[in-house]
């Protein structure tokens, strides 16, 4: 039997950045991903987000493509916010995301990271954050990656 981690840290926005995810629905959304994640043997290390955008960190199944994943997710939570009526401003997922793998050491401080969403976006919005994300990740940023 194989033994892996694939630690994945996985960002993805609202389109044109709308505030539409409220927060007395927010774990609803978040519920609903943990399922995708764990119908597709995944497992859900931190799940947790603003009103614009989520972040996702899970130990993705050697079997599942990354881009697959993120294909399904938004296309599958879309159709579930669309028919559930809890976000009725949702317009969809913005068509680029953020990905970077993770080691399992780094789990931890990155569940954290997670978890401090609502404490480090008093200082900075989704933008500041993606932008420096894919900055530490040695990424190059495109103006129209977020659908600016």
């Amino acid at each position: 039997m194989s033994k892996t981690f694939l630690g994945i840290h996985l960002v993805i926005g609202t389109k044109g950045r709308m505030q539409t995810i409220t927060p007395e629905h927010r774990r609803l959304i978040y519920a609903y991903f943990h399922k995708v994640l764990t119908d597709r043997n995944c497992k859900t290390i931190r799940i947790n987000g603003m009103a614009d955008h989520i972040h996702l960190a899970f130990n993705m199944h050697p079997s599942v493509a990354l881009s697959t994943m993120v294909r399904d997710m938004k296309s599958e939570s879309s159709r579930w916010i669309t028919n559930e009526g809890h976000f009725p401003h949702f317009m969809g997922w913005s068509k680029g995301y953020y990905a970077a793998s993770f080691s399992y050491e780094e789990r931890e401080a990155i569940a954290e990271y997670i978890k401090g969403q609502e404490t480090h976006h008093s200082g900075y919005g989704y933008l500041q954050e993606i932008q420096g994300l894919v900055s530490r990740t040695g990424l190059t940023w495109h103006d129209d990656d977020f659908n600016l």
